[in-house]
């Protein structure tokens, strides 16, 4: 079993290109070339790494406040470390 990482950042010299249309959110990895699809979640999660690490504690309280859920919902906590292992399958964000 993986251990979770105390932190989490963004991926050294990834920029967000980020496009948002009707809902649906395209960003451009300029370290990868690839392009994913991503929801609302994964942009906060990108956005709040966009200038410091975070704990994922730290993470789920803020996307709890973005997405005006309550922080200690059950299985938020679950989510976003799935979602978290995903950004970090796509080379977007790696442990601080």
């Amino acid at each position: 079993m993986t251990a979770t990482p105390a932190a989490w950042q963004l991926a050294p010299g990834l920029q967000l290109h980020i496009r948002t249309w009707e809902g649906e959110h395209a960003l451009y990895n300029n370290l990868t070339g690839d392009t994913h699809l991503l929801g609302a979640p994964a942009i906060h999660i990108l956005d709040a790494l966009r200038h410091n690490a975070a704990s994922p504690a730290e993470l789920q309280a803020q996307l709890a406040q973005a997405l005006e859920l309550d922080a200690a919902e059950p299985g938020l906590a679950e989510e976003l470390d799935t979602l978290l292992a995903s950004l970090h399958s796509l080379h977007l964000i790696e442990p601080a």
